[in-house]
């Protein structure tokens, strides 16, 4: 069904699967950690999405792999649209996603994953507000990546050429976005956690945005394990 001329933020997410979420993470924390901390990072953006239903914006969860998992649908618990993610790379991916929902109508698409524990309903709605008079607004990750990327209309050129998954992902795209003259606006920076490092570095800064319990819920898994001997094998 087409929602004509609404908002829509677009999740990235994945299956709830040892060994395939929170690959680097895994490395140094193992898989057991890596699988629990991306459970409950996604459920806290599902939440936090439910909230953006009651501003009248549409929610579109794109899942990666060959079927959805029950447990993804039940995790998400609201009403939302599901497809799979289409796309040989991440950029692509998020090409394909964001060409799929302007082409039901949006008037402005957000994208976003599910390994940014600080961002919020609040953040997404800013970027809206901030799409009313630019034609693309970037949230920076800590990592050189970025953790939202909001747009008025699609831009295929933001999605080419570049290497994902490394520290220049943001800052190349701005560079396309200057380039092509897309008018932008850019977010305060957040953490995403893809490494112990990235961990380490969000449950120590002190952002007031940021919602203790969770990092309470983070810090007692952390617990469980043997965590100075972890982080001295990352080293």
């Amino acid at each position: 069904m087409k929602d004509s001329g609404k908002n829509a933020v677009i999740i990235l997410a994945r299956n709830l699967e040892a060994g395939k979420v929170k690959t680097r993470l895994a490395k140094t924390l193992g898989n057991d950690f890596a699988l629990q901390f991306y459970k409950l990072c996604s459920e806290k953006i599902f939440e936090e999405s439910k909230k953006l239903i009651a501003e009248d914006i549409t929610v579109h969860l794109f899942y990666a792999g060959e079927q959805t998992d029950r447990q993804l649908i039940d995790r998400a618990g609201f009403p939302f649209s599901i497809y799979r993610q289409q796309g040989d790379n991440l950029g692509s991916r998020m090409k394909n996603a964001f060409n799929k929902i302007f082409n039901e109508n949006a008037a402005k698409a957000i994208i976003i994953g599910t390994d940014v524990p600080d961002l919020d309903s609040g953040f997404i709605i800013d970027a809206f507000n901030m799409l009313d008079t630019n034609d693309a607004v970037i949230g920076p990750a800590a990592d050189g990546g970025y953790y939202l990327l909001g747009l008025k209309r699609p831009f295929d050129v933001l999605f080419d050429k570049i290497a994902w998954s490394t520290g220049s992902v943001f800052n190349n795209t701005v560079m396309k976005m200057r380039k092509s003259k897309i008018k932008y606006r850019i977010m305060p920076e957040l953490n995403d956690i893809d490494t112990v490092e990235d961990l380490m570095r969000w449950l120590s800064a002190d952002n007031l945005r940021a919602e203790n319990s969770f990092k309470i819920k983070i810090r007692r898994m952390l617990d469980n394990l043997n965590i100075n001997n972890a982080v001295d094998r990352a080293d």
